[in-house]
C-alpha cells in the first residue's frame, strides 16, 4: 500500500471522525469528543512523520470510544513503524469488525496488504518453567505463563523475556524470519544458596599439668640418721 494512498485516506477519515464515533452505540458524548480529540492529534503527528506517537493517539481513541475504522489508521501506523504483526492484527480486526460495512475497494486493498504481512511474521510457542510469569517481546507484555497460543511477532532481532519476582527474570534474544515456526524455552532459575563460611573454633585449652607429689625421702633419711646418733649416744 503507497504512503501517499494511506495519508490522503487517513486525512478523509478525519474529516468523518466525529460522526464515525458516535454512531457506535453505548458511547457517551463526552466519550466521543475525546476519541475525536485523540484521533485528531494522531493524524496531525502521521502527518509530521511522527507514526509511534500517533499509534497510541489512534489507540487511545479506540478505546475511550470503540470504532472499526480507526483499527485502519492503527494498522497504518504499525506499518510506519515496523510493527509487522501489530499491523496484521489491527487490518484483520478492521475486516472482522467493519465486515459489510468496508467498501469493497478498500477490503480487496487491505487483504493484498494482509498477503503481504503474512510474509513478514512468524509464530513463537513460549515456554516458561514456572506458572505466573509475565512473558514480554521487546519489553512489551504478550501474557502469562503458561500461554495458551503462539504468538505472532514480527520478523527481525526479538528479545524475549520471563519475569517473576523476586526471582531473576531470564532474557533470550532470537533472530527470527518470516514465516518461522519455532518453539523457545525460558528457565526462571531458583536463587543459589550459600552455605555459610564454616566458623573456626579454638580447640580447648589443656588443663595445665597436676604438681608432682613432695618428695619425702630427705625426711625420712634424716630420721633414721638422727635416730641413729641417738642410739649411739
Amino acid at each position: 500500500m503507497k504512503l501517499s494512498t494511506a495519508r490522503n485516506w487517513i486525512i478523509a477519515t478525519l474529516l468523518l471522525a466525529p460522526s464515525a464515533f458516535a454512531a457506535e452505540p453505548a458511547v457517551s458524548k463526552a466519550n466521543v469528543e475525546e476519541a475525536s480529540r485523540h484521533f485528531t492529534r494522531g493524524v496531525q503527528l502521521f502527518k509530521d512523520g511522527d507514526a509511534r506517537a500517533a499509534l497510541v493517539e489512534f489507540e487511545r481513541a479506540n478505546s475511550i470510544a470503540p470504532n472499526y475504522r480507526v483499527l485502519y489508521n492503527v494498522g497504518q501506523a504499525d506499518l510506519e513503524i515496523q510493527d509487522y504483526a501489530g499491523a496484521l492484527k489491527a487490518f484483520s480486526r478492521y475486516l472482522a469488525e467493519g465486515g459489510a460495512e468496508v467498501p469493497a475497494a478498500r477490503k480487496k486493498e487491505v487483504e493484498q496488504e494482509l498477503t503481504r504481512l503474512s510474509e513478514r511474521v512468524a509464530h513463537v510457542t513460549i515456554r516458561v518453567n514456572k506458572p505466573g510469569a509475565d512473558i514480554s517481546i521487546d519489553d512489551v507484555s504478550v501474557g502469562t505463563s503458561p500461554l495458551s497460543d503462539a504468538i505472532v511477532v514480527s520478523a527481525g532481532r526479538r528479545k524475549v523475556t520471563a519475569s517473576l519476582p523476586p526471582l531473576a527474570p531470564v532474557t533470550k534474544t532470537v533472530d527470527i524470519a518470516g514465516k518461522d515456526t519455532l518453539d523457545l524455552e525460558l528457565t526462571i532459575a531458583e536463587p543459589t544458596v550459600v552455605a555459610p563460611a564454616p566458623v573456626a573454633v579454638a580447640p580447648p585449652k589443656a588443663p595445665p599439668p597436676a604438681p608432682p607429689p613432695p618428695n619425702r625421702t630427705p625426711f625420712w633419711i634424716s630420721l633414721g640418721v638422727t635416730g641413729a646418733l641417738g642410739a649411739a649416744t
